[in-house]
Protein backbone atom coordinates (compact mmCIF):
# COMPACT_ATOMS: atom_id res chain seq x y z
CA UNK A 1 0.00 0.00 0.00
CA UNK A 2 1.33 3.45 -0.90
CA UNK A 3 1.72 6.21 1.65
CA UNK A 4 -1.21 7.97 -0.03
CA UNK A 5 -3.38 4.89 0.56
CA UNK A 6 -2.31 4.73 4.22
CA UNK A 7 -3.06 8.44 4.68
CA UNK A 8 -6.59 7.97 3.40
CA UNK A 9 -7.18 4.71 5.29
CA UNK A 10 -6.51 6.17 8.76
CA UNK A 11 -9.70 8.35 8.92
CA UNK A 12 -11.72 5.56 7.32
CA UNK A 13 -10.57 2.95 9.87
CA UNK A 14 -11.15 5.38 12.75
CA UNK A 15 -14.67 6.08 11.43
CA UNK A 16 -15.47 2.36 11.26
CA UNK A 17 -14.15 1.86 14.81
CA UNK A 18 -16.18 4.86 16.01
CA UNK A 19 -19.43 3.52 14.55
CA UNK A 20 -18.73 0.01 15.85
CA UNK A 21 -18.12 1.39 19.35
CA UNK A 22 -21.29 3.51 19.20
CA UNK A 23 -23.33 0.49 18.08
CA UNK A 24 -21.95 -1.63 20.94
CA UNK A 25 -22.91 0.89 23.64
CA UNK A 26 -26.13 0.17 25.57
CA UNK A 27 -29.01 2.53 24.85
CA UNK A 28 -28.47 5.71 26.76
CA UNK A 29 -31.19 8.19 27.70
CA UNK A 30 -28.82 10.96 26.46
CA UNK A 31 -28.62 9.46 22.95
CA UNK A 32 -29.78 12.78 21.44
CA UNK A 33 -27.73 13.00 18.23
CA UNK A 34 -27.98 16.71 17.49
CA UNK A 35 -25.90 19.83 17.92
CA UNK A 36 -26.85 22.83 20.01
CA UNK A 37 -25.60 26.41 20.13
CA UNK A 38 -22.32 26.46 22.03
CA UNK A 39 -21.22 23.01 20.81
CA UNK A 40 -17.56 22.67 19.84
CA UNK A 41 -16.27 20.37 17.08
CA UNK A 42 -12.70 19.01 17.03
CA UNK A 43 -11.67 16.75 14.18
CA UNK A 44 -9.11 15.13 11.93
CA UNK A 45 -9.58 14.47 8.24
CA UNK A 46 -7.99 12.92 5.21
CA UNK A 47 -8.35 14.83 1.96
CA UNK A 48 -8.20 13.40 -1.51
CA UNK A 49 -7.44 16.19 -3.98
CA UNK A 50 -7.56 16.20 -7.76
CA UNK A 51 -5.97 19.16 -9.54
CA UNK A 52 -5.74 19.13 -13.32
CA UNK A 53 -5.57 15.32 -13.33
CA UNK A 54 -2.98 14.98 -10.53
CA UNK A 55 -4.14 13.22 -7.35
CA UNK A 56 -2.62 13.88 -3.92
CA UNK A 57 -3.40 13.18 -0.27
CA UNK A 58 -3.49 15.51 2.78
CA UNK A 59 -4.08 15.31 6.51
CA UNK A 60 -5.97 18.08 8.28
CA UNK A 61 -6.92 19.19 11.81
CA UNK A 62 -9.94 21.40 12.45
CA UNK A 63 -11.88 23.03 15.24
CA UNK A 64 -15.01 25.14 15.36
CA UNK A 65 -18.07 26.20 17.30
CA UNK A 66 -21.79 26.65 16.63
CA UNK A 67 -24.24 29.52 17.25
CA UNK A 68 -28.03 29.80 17.10
CA UNK A 69 -29.50 30.75 13.70
CA UNK A 70 -33.15 31.46 12.79
CA UNK A 71 -33.23 27.98 11.22
CA UNK A 72 -30.43 25.53 12.11
CA UNK A 73 -27.01 26.66 13.32
CA UNK A 74 -24.30 29.07 12.23
CA UNK A 75 -20.75 27.83 12.62
CA UNK A 76 -17.21 29.14 12.50
CA UNK A 77 -14.21 26.91 11.92
CA UNK A 78 -10.45 26.99 11.51
CA UNK A 79 -8.53 24.24 9.72
CA UNK A 80 -4.85 23.49 9.17
CA UNK A 81 -3.67 20.80 6.75
CA UNK A 82 -0.37 19.47 5.43
CA UNK A 83 0.55 17.64 2.24
CA UNK A 84 3.78 16.34 0.80
CA UNK A 85 3.75 15.66 -2.94
CA UNK A 86 7.10 14.51 -4.30
CA UNK A 87 9.34 17.43 -3.26
CA UNK A 88 6.50 19.92 -2.72
CA UNK A 89 5.43 20.80 0.84
CA UNK A 90 2.00 22.43 1.25
CA UNK A 91 0.55 24.00 4.39
CA UNK A 92 -3.05 25.26 4.23
CA UNK A 93 -4.61 27.53 6.85
CA UNK A 94 -8.31 28.28 6.35
CA UNK A 95 -11.23 29.87 8.17
CA UNK A 96 -14.87 29.29 7.28
CA UNK A 97 -18.40 30.34 8.18
CA UNK A 98 -21.12 27.71 7.81
CA UNK A 99 -24.85 27.13 8.05
CA UNK A 100 -26.02 23.73 9.30
CA UNK A 101 -29.64 23.17 8.37
CA UNK A 102 -32.14 20.73 9.85
CA UNK A 103 -33.41 17.58 8.09
CA UNK A 104 -35.93 14.99 9.29
CA UNK A 105 -33.30 12.31 10.04
CA UNK A 106 -31.77 12.30 13.54
CA UNK A 107 -27.98 12.49 13.53
CA UNK A 108 -27.70 13.67 9.89
CA UNK A 109 -26.55 17.29 9.68
CA UNK A 110 -25.95 18.75 6.20
CA UNK A 111 -24.24 22.13 5.90
CA UNK A 112 -22.93 24.76 3.49
CA UNK A 113 -19.89 26.96 4.12
CA UNK A 114 -17.78 29.71 2.59
CA UNK A 115 -14.05 29.71 3.28
CA UNK A 116 -10.78 31.47 2.58
CA UNK A 117 -7.23 31.34 3.82
CA UNK A 118 -3.65 30.93 2.67
CA UNK A 119 -1.61 28.10 1.20
CA UNK A 120 2.15 28.11 1.55
CA UNK A 121 3.96 25.93 -0.99
CA UNK A 122 7.68 25.20 -0.85
CA UNK A 123 10.01 23.28 -3.14
CA UNK A 124 13.62 23.50 -2.00
CA UNK A 125 14.34 27.18 -1.37
CA UNK A 126 11.45 28.41 -3.57
CA UNK A 127 8.33 29.46 -1.66
CA UNK A 128 5.02 30.92 -2.81
CA UNK A 129 1.76 31.87 -1.10
CA UNK A 130 -1.62 31.21 -2.69
CA UNK A 131 -5.06 32.41 -1.58
CA UNK A 132 -7.86 29.80 -1.67
CA UNK A 133 -11.43 31.18 -1.84
CA UNK A 134 -14.52 29.02 -2.20
CA UNK A 135 -17.35 26.98 -0.77
CA UNK A 136 -18.01 23.66 0.93
CA UNK A 137 -20.99 21.33 0.95
CA UNK A 138 -20.82 18.75 3.69
CA UNK A 139 -22.51 16.21 5.88
CA UNK A 140 -21.96 15.45 9.57
CA UNK A 141 -23.22 12.04 10.66
CA UNK A 142 -23.39 11.80 14.45
CA UNK A 143 -22.98 8.26 15.80
CA UNK A 144 -23.51 9.52 19.37
CA UNK A 145 -24.08 12.96 20.82
CA UNK A 146 -20.31 13.41 21.11
CA UNK A 147 -18.78 11.63 18.08
CA UNK A 148 -19.37 11.45 14.36
CA UNK A 149 -18.09 11.23 10.84
CA UNK A 150 -17.84 14.12 8.42
CA UNK A 151 -17.78 14.18 4.62
CA UNK A 152 -16.93 17.42 2.79
CA UNK A 153 -16.74 18.47 -0.85
CA UNK A 154 -14.60 21.62 -1.03
CA UNK A 155 -14.34 23.77 -4.14
CA UNK A 156 -11.60 26.40 -4.01
CA UNK A 157 -10.36 28.93 -6.54
CA UNK A 158 -6.61 29.21 -5.96
CA UNK A 159 -5.64 32.85 -6.48
CA UNK A 160 -2.20 34.45 -6.74
CA UNK A 161 -0.58 31.55 -8.65
CA UNK A 162 2.44 32.89 -10.59
CA UNK A 163 1.39 31.04 -13.77
CA UNK A 164 -2.42 30.92 -13.72
CA UNK A 165 -5.21 30.82 -11.13
CA UNK A 166 -6.94 27.42 -11.00
CA UNK A 167 -9.84 25.60 -9.36
CA UNK A 168 -9.28 22.75 -6.91
CA UNK A 169 -11.89 20.21 -5.74
CA UNK A 170 -11.30 18.29 -2.49
CA UNK A 171 -13.18 15.31 -1.08
CA UNK A 172 -12.49 15.01 2.66
CA UNK A 173 -13.48 12.26 5.06
CA UNK A 174 -12.91 12.75 8.77
CA UNK A 175 -13.95 11.99 12.29
CA UNK A 176 -15.09 14.56 14.84
CA UNK A 177 -15.46 14.87 18.58
CA UNK A 178 -18.33 17.14 19.69
CA UNK A 179 -18.20 18.88 23.05
CA UNK A 180 -21.82 19.73 23.92
CA UNK A 181 -22.80 22.48 26.39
Amino acid sequence: MTSRGRTLMVPLLLAVALFDTARALPDEPERDRSLRPGSVELGISGLLTSVEGTVQAKVGLRGGTFFAAPIGLWGTEAEASYAYIRSLHQVDLEASVSWTFPVDVEGILPYLAVASGIRIEQVGSYRQTLVPIGGTAGLRILATKSAGVRLDVKIRRMMNDPVQDYTEINLALGISLFLQP
